[in-house]
């Protein structure tokens, strides 16, 4: 039995749905349909797929259904810094692709080269930019850490994060 492999393309643009946070992670969204104008979406970008890294996205702070246009959506900025995804919201059908940015090119459209994350444990923190890593000469309390969120985790963020505004 061969597991099927999780294809991204940089640049595509996926609806989070806020209302799934509480659900488990594993269950599969294949057969779900999402209501285009009554239920409320964030949503996110891919920025690249760092393979069994994760995949690096920005999520944007635009808030609507599934009829957003893509401009006001990636107009609206980022939520937070970029952050790591195992993939598992998409693989699941639970996060669905809704378009894409065209000619997108991760460095002039989500300034690649500036991501920044932490990685390694609190004893020796490192800095990830760039595919590179270097010992921290700033403050890493306001990088994100390089972990990998999974879809309910990152949901959950997301919805205490727009609560608290």
């Amino acid at each position: 039995m061969s597991k099927k492999t999780l294809t991204v393309n940089e640049g595509d643009i996926y609806f989070i749905p806020l209302f799934l946070s509480h659900d488990m992670s594993n269950k599969s969204y294949f057969r779900y349909k999402f209501e285009e104008d009554r239920q409320n979406f964030c949503f996110l970008r891919i920025i690249k797929d760092l393979k069994g890294s994760g995949i690096l996205i920005e999520v944007f702070k635009y808030i609507g259904n599934l009829k957003s246009p893509i401009e006001s959506i990636i107009s609206s900025g980022r939520l937070f810094e970029p952050v790591l995804i195992i993939g598992d919201g998409i693989h699941k059908k639970r996060w669905r692709k809704i378009g894409e940015t065209l000619n997108y090119n991760c460095e002039l459209h989500s300034n690649f080269n500036q991501i920044k994350l932490i990685i390694g444990g609190l004893d020796n923190p490192r800095i990830w930019q760039n595919h590179k890593t270097k010992d921290p000469n700033e403050d890493i309390s306001l990088i994100e850490e390089g972990i990998m969120w999974v879809a309910c985790q990152l949901e959950s963020r997301i919805v205490k994060l727009l609560s608290n505004k």
